[in-house]
């Protein structure tokens, strides 16, 4: 095999090999109006049909139908998301600024975690796919950031949060009562 060959041949095998590994592309994206300022996004399985949904967490933009709402879009078996489905979070000009969704309860069924004002929110998914109402806790701390995961091992999520106002941070410790 001549040197120009040779050469040839690992140009076409680097073309190959860097083709398979090449970075994920994406399309032309789709802008969804959401009627407030949306100051959070998540997603993930929301109403446990297997398919993830959009969540977003709305902050103030002088829209009473939409401001401190968290919309949830559910994904449909066509791949699209249909319209919103709307929760009220706050009453308050407290927006807010974490979301995350995760089994927090351990029923096998994935919930809406939020940070707002002082606050840790949540919304648990019921049986039929939908939200229950709004519980909260008291953090003590402006939430800035909320993190959930088992931290201890016991299987059951705990939820860090962070002020950027603060030189701590919290860690809420979950125990087996919802």
């Amino acid at each position: 095999m001549g040197k120009k060959n040779l050469l040839r041949l690992i140009a076409v095998l680097f073309l190959l090999v860097t083709k398979s590994y090449a970075q994920i592309q994406f399309a032309p994206y789709t802008a969804i109006p959401t009627g407030s300022s949306p100051d959070a996004v998540a997603i993930g399985d929301v109403n446990n049909d297997g398919l993830n949904d959009v969540v977003v967490g709305n902050g103030f933009y002088f829209d009473n139908e939409n401001d401190y709402r968290i919309l949830v879009y559910l994904q449909n078996n066509s791949g699209t998301l249909n319209l919103p489905v709307k929760y009220l979070y706050s009453s308050a000009s407290l927006g807010i600024t974490s979301l995350r969704i995760i089994d927090i309860n351990n029923d096998s069924l994935n919930d809406i975690v939020l940070g707002f004002g002082t606050k840790i929110g949540f919304f648990y998914q019921n049986s039929l796919g939908g939200l229950d109402p709004l519980t909260t806790l008291e953090t003590g701390l402006s939430v800035r950031c909320l993190e959930v995961a088992d931290l201890n091992g016991d299987n059951l999520a705990e939820i860090a949060i962070s002020s950027g106002y603060q030189t701590t941070f919290k860690v809420f410790f979950s125990n087996s009562g919802r």
